[in-house]
């Protein structure tokens, strides 16, 4: 249950914390190195492809660091299906990926992006959906239904976190982002059936 999310997964702290510390360092780094990593249409345009997965590791100050780091550990505090390590981080780098291809194809007027709020709400989708179908967490199912109410609502009247920062919050990417889990979810669950079914065959052949 959601409600035992302060239990400890070694799996789960530790991409959290390996996540937060990459984020933190980039943003000690300073401009420099941050203008090579983020979302820049004329430098995707000219092959650097690598801004479409190093982009969402970049923010604006640090009010933008830690609302997103703040998102990581929340995510790590209530997700009590957490994969090992490198399963997370691979839905890291899909969401990443997916993200930034979306930006970049479906938004052809954004110029720049930074941020890990797209890739969050992936991440979000994803734990969600995973601790109701594995779990039939009621309460997951709430969050989920408050996370996809706010998604409306910012589609309709903007971030809720507009205020917050310096610079407009691209909501597409929170969209895209969630998209881009649900997509995840279906196909794992897709995945986990085909096996089962696979399986069954199997076992009824050699009865």
């Amino acid at each position: 249950m959601i409600t035992e999310r302060l239990s400890h997964s070694r799996s789960r702290w530790l991409f959290s914390a390996a996540a937060s510390f990459l984020i933190v360092m980039i943003q000690l780094s300073g401009p420099g190195m941050q203008q090579l990593l983020i979302f820049n249409r004329e430098e995707l345009q000219a092959g650097q492809w690598y801004r479409l997965l190093s982009c969402h590791w970049v923010h604006l100050d640090w009010e933008h660091t830690g609302m997103n780091v703040i998102g990581l550990w929340l995510l790590c505090l209530i997700d009590t299906s957490a994969p090992r390590f490198w399963a997370s981080a691979l839905r890291c780098l899909w969401l990443s990926i997916a993200v930034g291809m979306a930006l970049f194809v479906l938004q052809p007027t954004l110029h720049w992006y930074v941020g890990f709020s797209g890739v969050l709400h992936g991440l979000f989708v994803i734990a969600l959906i995973d601790m109701v179908w594995q779990q039939r967490d009621r309460f997951a199912l709430v969050v989920l239904v408050i996370l996809m109410g706010k998604l409306v609502w910012e589609h309709y009247h903007g971030a809720l976190s507009q205020g917050m920062l310096d610079a407009p919050v691209i909501v597409a990417a929170h969209s895209y982002g969630a998209l881009a889990g649900l997509a995840y979810s279906v196909v794992a669950a897709l995945t986990v059936f085909t096996f089962a079914v696979r399986e069954k065959a199997d076992s009824h052949k050699n009865s």
